[in-house]
């Protein structure tokens, strides 16, 4: 339970220069509120002393015109100074902003909003407030990945002051005292003489403090709720300005303006843009609509039905996990970018997946490396085959993998880092794992190997290989992109392992375009694909790196709707279901894949 302390409103008048104009402000401390946190057992938050709320009116006056704004200070106190990421504000906004003349209104104000920038200020419904796709407030994580969600948090040498002369921002400088703070003006409503218009804001606001773990790292601005706030906080900014008289008007509920076919209509377009993964999705489904139509694929052909959830463990490069709301398969038993290992499994921070070339799950990357964005059209085709949406739950999750140095180069733990990562998908939980990479053996001079030594190398992948396989777990790897080479006699691994289902590529027309011999099991549509390249683009590619995922999320969907198959009754029907006959004289050891041959009484 939390207990209330009210303070004394008071009011401020002070002289500033505003574009060298002498401007008067007023400042008034409309609301302020403090919750003690106690009988915090029930909610095992017993480390949150207290959480409090400060809005201050500002009201600044001058030859130019009025301008009126609220300002929020948020803070929380902690037991100790080790505890306090172990919490975190999300607030959440309804309303809007906008302009006005005596016989007129119009939306013109823009912010920005979940990765977006100059987004119409409508929010007509409650959504998260949040600048990008953390709902946690003022983080700094997607932005920049090498920091911590608390990094913008403030605190002050001073007890109880929100003074800047005496405050530091988190990354700054680590804090001394148990206590972080988060503030914002969130919008200014103003009036000029001249040219007889104002700007209006009419919002109002739920700012909460949640345990970390109850705020996901990544959402949509619906993607949560109250329910398990610790404590909440309703508070108003509303100003707005009355033509007739001249005034502004603090109205006691959002404006109608707010709630108008005008807004409505921009805020849904707003929604439009916000749904990045099912906007390029769809766009996917357009392109690639040859080689849907080959596969004989629908929504309905895939995910009907009841279906348990399965993971796709994509092991290779990097994968930013803003791309795929939704289909991430988060690691709830670790508490994100608290650099330490929560679940004890030997990996620090693995909460949208493991970047094995790191040592943590912290750090993906840049995200837009060539080698980056293969791994994000790899994972993109799973999407689509799925029929991924992210507006609603999808069953199929991807489990992001990095082996890769992101320098074009493979150095002597290069084949440890592959196997290691089989282990980890193992290890969460993974029953598909995709690999689009190989390493030739013609090439093995190139690379450096355990203790100096290729056979051991190959054999720690092996093991590794084989005690995915006894776990139940299906793994696909690429065969060879050259078109000439016969993999019988020119090995590519992962592709040529036992255990290891390879796959090659053949064109719309049935001709194998990719590498040949008895040791690819099966081939599936490989050329001219266009695939997801990171923000809203999509980009022409082809190779066995795009038709393997292909396959792999069939063997999910299968286990999706088959929970109690193991990794050898998959590969057996993708074998059975390999029977399209190829064109040419280049065969492999079967025909091409039939997915729904493969999905038949399914």
């Amino acid at each position: 339970m939390f207990f209330i302390v009210k303070k004394i409103i008071f009011i401020a008048t002070f002289f500033s220069f505003s574009s060298f104009l002498l401007a008067k402000t007023y400042e008034t401390i409309r609301q302020s509120e403090i919750y003690q946190n106690q009988n915090c057992q029930i909610t095992q938050s017993c480390s949150l002393k207290s959480f409090e709320i400060l809005v201050k009116d500002l009201d600044i006056q001058g030859s130019f015109g009025r301008n009126l704004k609220s300002r929020v200070y948020l803070r929380y106190t902690t037991d100790s100074v080790d505890n306090l990421l172990k919490f975190g504000i999300v607030q959440f906004i309804r309303g809007c902003m906008w302009e006005s003349t005596k016989d007129s209104f119009h939306f013109g104000t823009v912010r920005e909003f979940f990765g977006r920038q100059n987004v119409k200020f409508i929010h007509p419904q409650m959504v998260i407030d949040s600048i990008d796709v953390d709902p946690l407030y003022n983080s700094w994580l997607i932005t920049k990945p090498s920091h911590t969600r608390h990094d913008l948090y403030r605190w002050n040498s001073v007890a109880g002051s929100y003074s800047e002369d005496s405050e530091s921002l988190y990354y700054q400088k680590l804090p001394l005292v148990p206590v972080l703070y988060v503030r914002d003006t969130p919008g200014s409503a103003s009036y000029y003489e001249e040219a007889e218009s104002a700007t209006n804001t009419s919002l109002e606001f739920i700012s909460c403090v949640y345990k970390i773990e109850d705020i996901p790292l990544i959402s949509t601005p619906q993607g949560m709720g109250q329910e398990k706030a610790l404590k909440c906080f309703n508070w108003q900014s509303s100003n707005v300005f009355n033509h007739a008289t001249k005034k502004f008007e603090k109205l006691p509920i959002v404006s109608p303006i707010c709630n108008s076919p005008q807004a409505y209509a921009q805020a849904n377009d707003i929604d439009g843009q916000l749904k990045d993964s099912s906007t390029w999705q769809k766009k996917m489904e357009e392109q690639n609509r040859g080689v849907l139509d080959k596969l004989q694929w629908s929504h309905q052909s895939v995910l009907d039905g009841r279906v348990r959830s399965q993971t796709v463990a994509i092991v290779g490069a990097e994968i930013n996990p803003a791309n795929f709301l939704g289909m991430i398969d988060q690691n709830k038993k670790e508490i994100p970018d608290n650099s330490f290992d929560d679940d004890g499994n030997g990996y620090v921070d693995d909460y949208n997946g493991l970047n094995l070339f790191l040592g943590n799950g912290t750090n993906y990357g840049t995200h837009n490396s060539a080698n980056g964005l293969h791994e994000t059209r790899v994972a993109s085709m799973v999407a689509l085959i799925s029929a991924y949406d992210e507006t609603r739950p999808h069953p199929i999750k991807i489990l992001p993998i990095t082996v890769d140095s992101f320098d074009g180069k493979s150095d002597d733990l290069y084949f440890k880092r592959v196997a290691d990562a089989i282990d980890y998908a193992v290890l969460r939980g993974a029953r598909v794992i995709n690999m689009s990479f190989g390493i030739s053996e013609t090439y093995r001079t190139f690379f450096k190997f355990i203790d100096g030594d290729y056979e051991k190398s190959r054999t720690y992948l092996q093991n590794a290989i084989d005690r995915a396989f006894a776990q139940g777990v299906i793994i696909l790897g690429a065969s060879s992109n050259d078109i000439a080479r016969n993999q019988d006699l020119e090995k590519e691994f992962p592709a040529n392992l036992p255990n290891v289902l390879s796959i090659s590529g053949i064109s719309e027309n049935a001709i194998l375009t990719r590498a040949f011999g008895k040791i690819i099991k099966t081939a599936t549509y490989s050329e001219n694909l266009y695939l997801y390249d990171g923000g809203d683009s999509l980009v022409g590619a082809s190779g066995t790196s795009y038709a393997t995922p292909i396959i792999a999320a069939y063997a999910a969907i299968m286990l999706a709707k088959n929970p109690e198959m193991d990794s050898a009754e998959v590969g057996q029907r993708i074998l059975q279901a390999s029977v399209g006959p190829i064109i040419g004289r280049r065969k492999i050891s079967s025909g091409y894949f039939l997915p729904n041959l493969f999905l038949k009484d399914e």
